[in-house]
């Protein structure tokens, strides 16, 4: 088997500087960027990006066309931010507008979250026609029952782990500190599903130590001791110029899995681009990524064709 990237877009409502919803809330990364930008750059290389759809995308008419659309030149997956879907549902089209979709399916009893992921699940088949078979959790916040309940559902594949780390939310703490970026087929109650990790890696010897401190010494930490006491990760919109092409050179893992929301290409959209500069700043380093995959024989595919790829799922 080839070396193979997925490059995985959490697809979700248009946010601010701080992540509150978009007031009133738009669709601008999906209904323009996508079709005028980014599918042609995947395109160009061609790449298979899968594209992670939160309820909020599914439901929009505007925004779940132009996905439609791409057919066969991209998957689609589910994206599950629990405050956008019943039960339990607090942020609706008519309210969600400078809001924060902050909630993990971590803090909800497992009955809940089961019911979350099912009526996602159904909204994305009703939509699309065919039931969906790639899955990442908001924030990365999952269960220690995702993984049953997914395979309940059918899907083939998560990737809601992020390697070495540890999230301290309000909601719940997600700890990843115990996966390497391996993928592996897990079994569970309901049948095998693939973990295909995102690609993230100790910068240093001195970053697992950093993810044991509280917070706020967390970041003192990093910003004195610089890349040493980070995580580096392949994502687009973190990275220096020439910094992806370096991890995927360096790294020894089958498959590399990128990440980015897909508002993180709009100007004011997200905490990560202000402004079109910012936005050119990505979707160049994006490009690198792709250029060099396609000079170096690393295939662009999809995420369920790469877990199909390592275990037949």
């Amino acid at each position: 088997m080839t070396r193979t990237l997925v490059v995985s877009i959490d697809t979700e409502v248009d946010k601010g500087p701080d992540w509150t919803v978009s007031d009133p809330p738009s669709f601008r990364s999906v209904v323009e960027a996508l079709p005028t930008t980014v599918s042609p750059l995947f395109d160009r290389y061609g790449a298979i990006p899968t594209y992670l759809l939160s309820q909020e995308v599914i439901e929009n008419d505007e925004a779940s066309g132009v996905l439609a659309e791409l057919g066969s030149s991209a998957e689609l997956g589910t994206h599950l931010h629990p405050q956008f879907v019943e039960p339990e549902r607090q942020l609706w089209p008519d309210n969600m507008g400078g809001q924060k979709a902050d909630h993990i399916q971590r803090q909800y009893p497992k009955a809940v979250e089961a019911a979350k992921l099912r009526t996602l699940t159904e909204s994305f088949t009703a939509r699309f026609g065919r039931r969906p078979t790639s899955f990442r959790a908001g924030r990365f916040g999952w269960s220690p029952d995702t993984l049953e309940l997914l395979a309940e559902l059918r899907y083939a594949v998560d990737s809601s782990v992020t390697p070495g780390l540890v999230w301290r939310y309000s909601e719940g703490v997600v700890d990843h500190r115990m996966w390497s970026a391996i993928p592996e087929l897990i079994p569970t109650g309901a049948g095998p599903i693939a973990e295909l990790p995102l690609s993230v890696r100790a910068g240093g010897r001195l970053a697992p130590f950093v993810q044991t401190l509280p917070p706020v010494a967390r970041r003192l930490s990093a910003r004195a001791l610089g890349a040493r006491a980070r995580f580096a990760w392949l994502r687009p919109s973190w990275a220096r110029p020439g910094e992806l092409a370096e991890y995927v050179a360096a790294s020894e893992e089958q498959v590399l899995v990128a990440m980015f929301h897909s508002m993180e290409i709009v100007p004011g959209a997200s905490p990560y681009a202000a402004d079109a500069q910012g936005v050119d700043r990505i979707l160049g380093s994006l490009e690198e990524l792709l250029r060099h995959c396609a000079e170096n024989g690393i295939g662009v595919v999809g995420m369920t064709t790469a877990a199909a790829q390592l275990f037949e799922v």
